[in-house]
């Protein structure tokens, strides 16, 4: 029984990061609908001062299937 607890804490935590990136990708689709001129861009580094410039939109799609695929493997 314990472990059942353990798997559906864990599916939870996977379940509320993917909702936040979904809100991120939700926040930048927006920004990006009002002005189609330039996509948004984020980096990835350390609280997002350093790092690697990356198209945001594209990022946290890729994030947000990675996350999917992780949360489908609970339920195989």
């Amino acid at each position: 029984m314990n472990q059942v607890v353990y798997n559906a804490n864990k599916l939870a935590g996977l379940v509320a990061e993917k909702k936040k990136m979904q809100n991120w990708f939700d926040y930048y689709h927006l920004k990006y609908t009002r002005d189609k001129e330039q996509r948004p861009r984020v980096k990835l580094g350390f609280l997002g001062l350093w790092g690697k410039k990356v198209d945001a939109m594209d990022h946290f799609t890729a994030e947000i299937e990675k996350l999917s695929d992780q949360v489908s493997i609970f339920f195989f």
